[in-house]
């Protein structure tokens, strides 16, 4: 049997990089960047294309073992290195459970609807809504439709914003002295490069996603089984559980012979696979975040804000030059958090699913998103609660620190992983070294935090 051919074009294919896009948006695109270059100018943006980079490598090498083996990349990554059940699990809890993205998402809806001092509130609400989009098995496709639509509208917002702001472009200043910030606000650069696209162990639940679309093998899994109501596989098989699946997957994977044809095959999806992740995730997140950096380096100069009161003067501030204009843009800033908490939710629950453990692995991955929901609406009580405690900025960089250490630990684990695929689907030389320089990288940066 021959590794199948791919069936759906380019645009057919479109789907998990969207999400990720979707995803990525958020914190530090519209919270750290704008107040750095505010204060540093545009040329503090000098890393951003580097990290997308690297993270592009990592990304492409957690697609690779699942579109070639039909299996889940984290829970094989942990099927082959046991001890790190409990280090992924504590980190997913960790990283991701701060609703920091619901937390600014309600903030500024209930800043833009005249009642600033209940954002906490607004932002409990919105979680509780998120919570039954897990009621559906259906939730990867879900999540994919609202990104579409939602992307479309914040880039029809993000023109019309820079249209607006256009006589004011020239009187942008690039110092160049300005490209790394002071000690005071190394943190805060740290952060921005965490949250720069997607670190951490986000970036392994594309291993679900791109199943959920059909690439590679599984084009053919996805085709030879659906459920009793007619859907799409949802989850990726789990070694050592759900057995019957999992020698299903085995058995056919283990028929494919890598001849010319299969090769061939494989190199159409992988041509495929790098252009859909590029043109969105590299190119969607370069474009996002230098326009939203312009919209920052214009309003922001001697504002002396940070954190949430960034996106509240910029929402004031386009208001005094435009009528609504900062209304506008503040719908745009509460839809790109709001699918980011939705997002992020999705992969919370999937990611613990594939964690091996066996209490974890119990339960399904929409009961486990909606636990991981259940926890933060208990952390946004708190800041309803507690005076002072309601920081969106702060809870980010807690997530971001993390981020940053798990982006320095797997992806060697993972290339790892990946060279024991068949030879004519490893990794190559120049993959390699990327994955290297993404470990150094971030290595070095979570280091520099500390120093």
């Amino acid at each position: 049997m021959n590794f199948p051919k791919p069936s759906k074009t380019l645009l057919q294919l479109l789907g998990p990089s969207i999400v990720f896009v979707a995803l990525s948006l958020n914190g530090g695109e519209m919270l750290l960047w704008p107040d750095l270059v505010s204060r540093y100018s545009l040329a503090i943006l000098w890393p951003v294309p580097l990290i997308l980079f690297l993270q592009f490598a990592v990304n492409l090498e957690i697609e690779r073992y699942s579109v070639v083996t039909g299996k889940n990349t984290l829970s094989s990554m942990i099927t082959k290195n046991t001890w790190l059940s409990p280090l992924f699990i504590f980190g997913i809890i960790i990283s991701l459970v701060w609703p920091a993205w619901i937390s600014v998402s309600g903030n500024i809806l209930a800043y833009l609807l005249g009642f600033p001092s209940y954002g906490a509130w607004f932002a409990i609400g919105l979680l509780i809504l998120q919570v039954f989009i897990w009621q559906s098995k259906a939730s990867y496709r879900i999540l994919e439709n609202i990104a579409k639509v939602g992307l479309v509208i914040i880039l029809i917002i993000g023109i019309y914003t820079i249209v607006r702001l256009s006589g004011e472009i020239g009187n942008i200043k690039l110092n160049l002295g300005g490209i790394w910030p002071a000690n005071s606000d190394k943190i805060t650069f740290l952060s921005a490069l965490a949250f720069g696209g997607v670190a951490g162990v986000l970036n392994l639940v594309q291993s679900d996603w791109v199943a959920n679309k059909g690439y590679g093998i599984n084009q053919r899994l996805v085709n030879d089984r659906s459920n009793a109501e007619g859907d799409k596989i949802e989850l990726l098989a789990i070694p050592n559980q759900e057995s019957e699946k999992t020698d299903r997957n085995e058995t056919l994977i283990s028929e494919i012979n890598w001849n010319k044809e299969s090769v061939q095959n494989f190199k159409d999806w992988w041509t495929l696979i790098w252009q859909e992740h590029f043109v969105l995730f590299v190119v969607g997140n370069l474009i996002g975040i230098f326009l939203i950096s312009v919209v920052g380096s214009i309003l922001l100069p001697g504002s002396g804000r940070s954190g949430f009161g960034i996106l509240t003067f910029e929402v004031d501030k386009l208001n005094s030059l435009f009528p609504f204009a900062g209304n506008i843009w503040g719908i745009a800033i509460f839809i790109l958090f709001f699918m980011a908490q939705m997002t992020i939710l999705d992969a919370t629950g999937r990611l613990l699913k594939n964690t091996q453990n066996s209490f974890v692995s119990k339960f399904k991955s929409e009961r486990l998103s909606q636990f991981s929901a259940l926890l933060g609406l208990i952390i946004l009580l708190f800041t309803a609660i507690i005076p002072g405690f309601n920081q969106p900025s702060g809870l980010l960089q807690i997530s971001a620190s993390a981020s940053a250490l798990i982006m320095a630990l797997y992806p060697l684990l993972l290339l790892q992983l990946n060279l024991t695929l068949p030879k004519e689907t490893r990794p190559k030389l120049f993959n390699i070294l990327a994955v290297w320089s993404c470990v150094i990288f971030y290595g070095i940066m979570f280091v520099l935090a500390f120093i």
